[in-house]
Formats: C-alpha cells, sequence, structure tokens
C-alpha cells in the first residue's frame, strides 16, 4: 500500500512539518478512489483497492 511506502510517508511528514512552520496552506491532497479513474478503465483494473492519488497545483514537485 501507498502508505507503507517509506519514502513517500517520509515526503509527506516532511511537506506538511515546512508548509506548517511556513504558515503555508496545503497545495497537495490524497484523494481516496477519485472519480477520473473511471475514466481509464484498463489502468483501473490493475489498481489495488482503495486507490488513492496525489493530487497538486505545484506542477514542480508533483512531477
Amino acid at each position: 500500500m501507498l502508505d507503507e511506502e517509506e519514502h513517500f510517508q517520509e515526503q509527506m511528514f516532511e511537506r506538511r512539518r515546512l508548509y506548517e512552520e511556513r504558515n503555508m496552506e496545503p497545495d497537495f491532497w490524497l484523494v481516496v478512489e477519485p472519480k477520473f479513474l473511471d475514466k481509464f478503465p484498463n489502468i483501473t483494473k490493475r489498481l489495488k483497492r482503495p486507490a488513492v492519488a496525489l493530487v497538486s497545483t505545484n506542477g514542480p514537485w508533483i512531477t
């Protein structure tokens, strides 16, 4: 599961900490079972459930 990935957990923890220290609003969200996955049935059938998406308005960070 994604939340069991140490690297992912560490990045999320550090990003939240940084934003809190700088009093910044979050620009990223974890979305559980996002509806946009319905548009990609070939991909969706390969996913484990529950599926999640990490969504951000910060293009350089998310890519």
